[in-house]
C-alpha cells in the first residue's frame, strides 16, 4: 500500500523518508527553487530575463516557477525565446507557444536557418571527429541563444538545466580533463562577462540546478506542462555518464546532489588554477561573435557541415 503524505492525503512522490501529496510536492519544488534564486542572487533590479523555452519539461518548469516569482515585480521585465528547429520539432514549438499564451508571456520565435543561415538540424550528421549529434546541437543552440538574447537586450538568460544535467556535465568535464570548461559552470555562468568584451556574453541562470530530472518531470505532469521524455544520443559520452549516475543514485540515494555540492566546494580552486590559461575574448573572423579563438566553434562546425 502506498504511504500517505503527513497531511493524510495520497502521496504522489516518495524518496527515502520524504512522502508528499500533490499539493505539498508542488510547494516543496517551488520553495526550493525560490531559495536557489535568492541564495545565488539570480535576479536584480532592472533585469530583462529571457526564458530559453524549448517546449520541453525542464525549460517549461523553470519558466513557470520564475514567472510566479517575477509577476508581482515591476522592476524586472521578462520574455521567452524559442528556437524553431524545423518540422521535426513542431510539437515542441507548439507546446512553447501554448505555455506562453497560458502565462501571458511575450514570446519571440527564431529560426536559425532563416535568421542566421544556421541549420540546427545538420548536427544529426556525424563529422570526421565523431562528436555526438547532441554536442553539435548544444553548441549551436548556445550560440544562437546568446546572440538573440543580446539583440533583445536581455541581461540574463534563464535555462532549465536540472541536477541530472549538471552532475553529468561535471563528470564529463573531469573525464575529458577539461578544467577550463569545469571552471565556467555554476548557478550563474558569468565568468566571461568580467573580461574585456564580456558584455557580448549574456549570463545564464539555472534555477533548477538542485532539482532532479525525476522531480522536474513530475512537477511538469502535475502542473499540466510539457513532460515528454528526453532521448540522449546513445553514442555520446553524456548517455554513458547518465546511465552510470542513475545506477549509482538507485543504490546510493543522494549521489547526484553530492557530485554537485562537492564540485561547488572545489570550484574556487579550479577557477584559480585555470585563471592564467584563460585567454582574452576575441571576435570570430567569420561571424563577429565573441570567441576564445580566431574562428568560433559554431563557425567551425558550420563550415564542416557544408563540406
Amino acid at each position: 500500500m502506498q504511504p500517505a503524505c503527513i497531511c493524510g492525503k495520497p502521496s504522489v512522490y516518495k524518496k527515502g523518508n520524504i512522502v508528499l501529496c500533490r499539493k505539498h510536492f508542488i510547494q516543496n519544488i517551488e520553495r526550493r527553487v525560490k531559495r536557489i534564486v535568492g541564495k545565488h542572487s539570480m535576479l536584480g533590479r532592472g533585469d530583462r530575463i529571457a526564458f530559453a523555452l524549448s517546449g520541453g519539461a525542464d525549460s517549461g518548469v523553470a519558466t513557470c516557477i520564475l514567472h510566479s516569482i517575477l509577476r508581482p515585480r515591476k522592476d524586472i521585465k521578462y520574455f521567452a525565446i524559442t528556437l524553431d528547429e524545423g518540422t521535426k520539432h513542431e510539437k515542441r514549438l507548439e507546446k512553447a507557444k501554448k505555455l506562453c499564451k497560458r502565462l501571458e508571456i511575450e514570446h519571440h520565435i527564431f529560426s536559425g536557418k532563416k535568421e542566421f543561415r544556421i541549420d540546427t538540424a545538420f548536427h544529426s550528421k556525424k563529422m570526421e571527429n565523431k562528436l555526438a549529434a547532441s554536442t553539435y546541437g548544444g553548441i549551436l543552440k548556445k550560440y544562437m541563444l546568446n546572440r538573440i538574447a543580446r539583440q533583445l537586450h536581455a541581461t540574463k538568460v534563464c535555462v532549465g538545466h536540472n541536477l541530472d544535467d549538471e552532475a553529468q556535465t561535471i563528470i564529463m568535464n573531469f573525464l575529458r580533463g577539461d578544467s577550463l570548461k569545469a571552471s565556467r559552470l555554476g548557478f550563474i555562468t558569468n565568468s566571461s562577462t568580467k573580461k574585456e568584451r564580456g558584455e557580448l556574453f549574456i549570463p545564464r541562470i539555472k534555477p533548477l540546478r538542485e532539482i532532479s530530472q525525476e522531480e522536474t518531470k513530475l512537477y511538469a505532469l502535475l502542473m499540466g506542462l510539457p513532460a515528454e521524455k528526453r532521448n540522449l544520443d546513445k553514442e555520446g559520452l553524456r548517455h554513458s555518464v547518465a546511465k552510470f549516475l542513475r545506477k549509482l543514485e538507485a543504490r546510493h540515494p543522494g549521489t547526484k546532489a553530492n557530485v554537485l555540492h562537492t564540485y561547488e566546494k572545489m570550484l574556487p580552486h579550479i577557477r584559480k588554477s585555470t585563471a592564467e590559461r584563460e585567454g582574452p575574448i576575441i571576435l570570430c573572423r567569420i561571424c563577429g561573435e565573441p570567441s576564445s579563438q580566431e574562428t568560433c566553434r559554431t563557425c567551425e562546425l558550420w563550415m564542416a557541415s557544408a563540406q
